[in-house]
């Protein structure tokens, strides 16, 4: 059998996503044990030294060892006037003393800017926070709406030197905007649209009352609410005024509507005379969630 001389091995060098720039190790042999081969063994060259080459120059096309994976989560789905929950987060730790900056943007399918308030514009990733968590709220208003979607997009990271490469995973989530009393649940003040009448306490007979039916938002376009207004007499009788008016239509152009009521003059010694203009229940064609009335009466003496 021919003596062994020599033995070969192999170290590997382990892959891995940081920018470390070149390392250096040591492979150092010691005082060998021999059984009795030699009358002497020592040592000749006993270290060495191995520099660990990093980066996409050196190894070619990234593989998967050698990138960071940045990614959002989120809801998806979120009842309007409450806050939806997303998580920017990257798959590897984040090295000491290094950042991952990722943008933060919305983007609109069927919702629109003022559906969410959107204050994260960025979130931050460091050696501390792996991950980071945030809300985007989904503003409470009286508007029939529907289903709305929004996204959560986050841009290209900018990192400060902890990573060879950073890519982006999942990059959008979609989240749809419940509206309406079967999701919302018992409306809240921010659920109504409010409509009231107010006009003329007094009017001299021979004059006209003067009255406004409004409601409290607008209208949205393409809608109408159509407001049906009766009279009542408490002492003054159905001749003594005109009451042309029988309803009042409110839309996008027209938030309040006003009228007026012609007190009929007479020769006949009556004093003061009392009736009421009162609106009904409004008919919305789909502008809001709830409508509700205020003041239904306005009193007039005349």
């Amino acid at each position: 059998m021919q003596p062994i001389k020599s033995v070969d091995f192999t170290v590997a060098a382990v892959d891995d996503a940081y920018a470390e720039g070149d390392e250096v190790y040591s492979v150092v042999i010691g005082t060998p044990v021999d059984t009795g081969s030699f009358e002497n063994v020592e040592l000749g060259n006993d270290t060495v030294a191995t520099t660990i080459k990093d980066g996409n120059d050196n190894e070619g096309t990234p593989g998967d060892d050698d990138k960071a994976i940045v990614s959002i989560s989120g809801d998806a789905s979120v009842v309007e006037g409450n806050d939806a929950s997303y998580t920017v987060s990257v798959d590897k730790a984040v090295a000491a003393g290094e950042t991952v900056t990722v943008p933060v943007t919305y983007t609109y399918q069927s919702a629109e800017s003022g559906d969410i308030i959107t204050n994260t514009t960025e979130v931050v990733l460091d050696a501390a926070n792996q991950s980071v968590d945030f809300t985007v709220a989904a503003v409470d208003d009286a508007y029939a709406e529907g289903d709305e979607v929004y996204s959560v997009v986050i841009g290209t990271p900018v990192d400060t030197g902890s990573f060879e490469n950073v890519e982006l995973g999942n990059d959008t989530v979609a989240t749809t905007i419940k509206d309406g009393n079967d999701n919302e649940g018992t409306p809240g003040d921010d659920d109504k649209a409010i409509v009231s009448i107010s006009g003329d306490a007094s009017v001299v007979e021979g004059n006209d009352a003067s009255y406004t039916v409004s409601v409290d938002k607008a209208v949205a376009a393409g809608e109408t609410v159509t407001v049906p207004v009766t009279y009542t007499y408490q002492s003054a009788e159905s001749g003594d005024i005109i009451t042309n008016t029988t309803e009042v239509v409110l839309d996008a152009a027209n938030q309040s509507v006003d009228f007026t009521v012609a007190a009929v003059d007479d020769a006949y010694a009556e004093g003061d005379e009392v009736y009421s203009v009162v609106i009904g229940t409004p008919v919305d064609t789909g502008s809001f969630e709830n409508v509700e009335l205020a003041q239904r009466h306005s009193r007039h003496d005349h």
